[in-house]
């Protein structure tokens, strides 16, 4: 949102819009590198009691990168804000619709894109399913393979994994939601069609999760209740 009030500041002062994008996109980038400075250093200083370190290489090198995936992903959410309010007529304002894009890719990458964030190898000593109560998060599983385990340690799983996969739920969501209207426009054939798509994802979403119960057992709330 951020990002796209600056575009629409400079919009304007007849900036072009491909200028102000960027430059609103890089605003909205520094905002998320410093809460995501504060956010790593402030984790990790709560947690003293655990001995936790606080790594310079992630103050260094991750957060950068964690600046440059955010103005890219400013950019792109941006730019689609922009099309959608200047060339397909939206009612809604850039900073509204980049709100909205921003929140559904947060929702998006927490559901899909955290599931690979590693928690399995930190906290293998959790059973399956169980979740995790915030009064056990620091209750890491510290000794790895070949050694002491850190966070720096599962980066490079997130990496691999979280980000690809957060990035074509994204681009599913973006295209699911966008066809319907775009063919038969804002009509009640499109919101069916809409429907019809929400229902098959649950669908398919719960014969996905018999599948992983078949493969890996219940989870912990079902074993105590039938217990």
């Amino acid at each position: 949102m951020i990002a796209g009030t600056v575009t629409s500041v400079l919009l304007n002062d007849k900036f072009y819009a491909v200028t102000a994008i960027v430059i609103g996109a890089f605003v909205g980038a520094i905002i998320l590198a410093i809460f995501a400075t504060t956010a790593y250093a402030g984790r990790v200083a709560s947690q003293t009691r655990f001995k936790q370190p606080l790594y310079m290489d992630i103050m260094r090198y991750t957060t950068p990168s964690i600046m440059a995936h955010n103005f890219i992903m400013n950019f792109c959410l941006v730019a689609l804000a922009y099309i959608q309010y200047v060339v397909l007529g939206y009612p809604f304002t850039i900073p509204f619709l980049a709100l909205i894009w921003g929140i559904s890719a947060g929702a998006i990458g927490s559901s899909v894109g955290d599931v690979h964030y590693g928690g399995e190898r930190e906290f293998q000593n959790r059973e399956f399913g169980c979740g995790l109560n915030t009064a056990l998060s620091g209750r890491i599983v510290r000794k790895a393979e070949s050694g002491l385990r850190n966070s720096i340690d599962n980066v490079w799983f997130c990496a691999k994994f979280g980000g690809p996969a957060t990035g074509i739920a994204l681009g599913l969501t973006v295209f699911f939601s966008s066809w319907p209207t775009t063919i038969w426009g804002y009509t009640w054939t499109a919101m069916g069609i809409g429907l019809l798509v929400v229902a098959v994802l649950v669908i398919l979403n719960r014969l996905l999760e018999i599948q992983v119960k078949n493969a890996y057992g219940p989870y912990k709330e079902e074993k105590e209740a039938k217990a």
